[in-house]
């Protein structure tokens, strides 16, 4: 039998959950998928302990149904403004001078990153492995096999605050559901929407929701940066409501139906119904949700701005998230402020499925891509001993490994 990856996204106005599998080509094969949708209502799905451990139950279950897949582990990706992205080195000098470098010298590096000393308040989620460096100061993501006298490794590290994760793990142990590994949303979200080259050249990755916007930019195939922004689509509903003097659901109502990035886009402005005694210009609305926008943009600018890359910012973003699915025209307002080359995000042609799902299936696609690296170096040592990790995330994948290795 084949590795299974069960995948939950939790985001701030809905749950999405998809199981996978690695199939006899090695490929990612989406098996099932689903999602619950709720109402923001200036409220989120982590303010209600019950309500968020429900929808996490019935989303995954409703996804194992569909593939047919009786499991309870699943890996969880999540969203708060309290998490981010770090970037740490770890080097080792070999006591014997210059010698042939094993698998078990990365392996042993790449791990220490989830040991590495961070602020009592926060904790390590997840280990992001990036390029090695040797004696000719050359970067690879395969080191093995060179001489050299010492191994340099390049780690991102997904943090987040203690507290928060805390409380998560507590909302999940009250389903029957088994996480195995906690990651962020905005790193997921790139491994669904990004191409391989778009990874690999640099690419800004835009995940607009309700209550949250996650930032994530990729170089080198791997994430260097990600920060969330505690803004989103229910702050233009909130805008219209307070503006135009209407209620939440009427305001909400009106950004769906009339959503448009940009009053540039307009291309006859008219009066519109606002409630049953007035009307307004339909650019009155447009330039509400165009100055609410425009803030996120702004915003996602001066943090990767304040970034150093050791190289230029990428040039290319990538909009995602049902914030952005339900308003025309993000891309052209995005160039204009970032000064990028923008475009709308969908889940990759090869995995299919709606934006609702994407957080889930690029969490089940980061999961398969470092199983992938995983089998070859990770936890190569422990299949060529046949031992099982302790950690019980290592444990998840470590079955994953073996089923696949066979």
């Amino acid at each position: 039998m084949r590795g299974f990856i069960g995948a939950i996204d939790i985001r701030s106005s809905h749950v999405s959950a998809v199981v996978a599998r690695v199939n006899s080509d090695d490929k990612l094969e989406i098996l099932g998928k689903a999602n619950r949708m709720f109402p923001v209502d200036g409220k989120n799905l982590y303010e209600n302990d019950e309500r968020l451990a429900a929808a996490i139950s019935d989303t995954f279950y409703e996804a194992k149904d569909e593939a047919q897949v009786e499991m309870t582990d699943a890996y969880i990706s999540f969203t708060t403004e309290k998490s981010g992205l770090m970037e740490v080195k770890a080097r080792r000098d070999f006591a014997t001078g210059q010698r042939v470098m094993e698998q078990t010298d990365a392996i042993s590096i790449v791990s220490s990153g989830y040991d590495y000393p961070v602020p009592e308040n926060i904790c390590v989620t997840d280990v992001v492995p990036r390029k090695f460096a040797y004696d000719d100061g050359e970067d690879t993501i395969f080191p093995w096999g060179k001489r050299t006298s010492f191994i340099q490794a390049n780690i991102g590290l997904q943090v987040v605050d203690r507290g928060f994760l805390n409380k998560l793990k507590s909302i999940v142990s009250m389903t029957q559901i088994r996480a195995v590994g906690y990651s962020l949303s905005g790193v997921a979200t790139g491994y669904a929407v990004l191409t391989t080259e778009e990874k690999q050249d640099g690419a800004i990755v835009i995940n607009i929701g309700a209550a949250h916007t996650d930032v994530c930019v990729f170089f080198d195939g791997t994430p260097v940066f990600c920060s969330t922004i505690p803004m989103g689509s229910d702050d233009c509903t909130k805008d219209i409501s307070s503006k135009l003097n209407v209620t939440y659901e009427a305001a909400d109502s009106l950004r769906r139906m009339y959503g448009l990035a940009s009053v540039s886009l307009i291309e006859d402005d008219h009066m519109v119904p606002i409630s049953a005694e007035r009307d307004c210009m339909l650019s009155d609305i447009v330039r509400i949700i165009e100055s609410r926008y425009t803030r996120i943009f702004e915003i996602s600018d001066t943090l990767i701005a304040r970034e150093d890359f050791g190289r230029s910012e990428p040039d290319a973003v990538v909009i995602t998230g049902l914030g952005a699915s339900t308003t025309e025209g993000l891309p052209v307002l995005c160039d204009s402020v970032m000064g990028k080359q923008s475009r709308n995000g969908r889940i990759l042609a090869s995995f299919g499925g709606r934006v609702e799902n994407v957080g889930a299936v690029g969490l089940a696609e980061y999961t398969f891509e470092n199983m992938e690296y995983g089998k070859q170096t990770l936890f190569a040592d422990f299949i060529a001993r046949d031992e099982e990790p302790r950690d019980e995330k290592k444990k998840f994948f470590f079955g994953l490994f073996q089923r696949k290795s066979r």
